[in-house]
């Protein structure tokens, strides 16, 4: 292979790698809001993985009051 068939190839492995998170990005962004998803972006550029921690107790909070939601919309049904 000769080196501009190489950075074709190259090429078309980083556009399908976006073109497969791109509508995931858009949906977080949708979902969470982009304020929050920028935040992140900063935080995580000043902070690197030291935050991390924060990440998870988030899951952990967020999962929770997700699941008393449901039930209690279920509930009132």
């Amino acid at each position: 292979m000769d080196e501009s068939t190489q950075k074709k190839s190259f090429l078309k492995k980083i556009i399908a790698i976006i073109l497969g998170f791109g509508p995931g990005i858009f949906a977080i962004g949708y979902t969470i809001g982009t304020g929050s998803v920028t935040s992140m972006i900063v935080a995580g550029s000043k902070f690197n993985m030291d935050l991390l921690w924060v990440l998870f107790l988030s899951c952990l909070f967020s999962r929770n009051f997700d699941v008393c939601l449901r039930k209690l919309w279920i509930n009132n049904m």
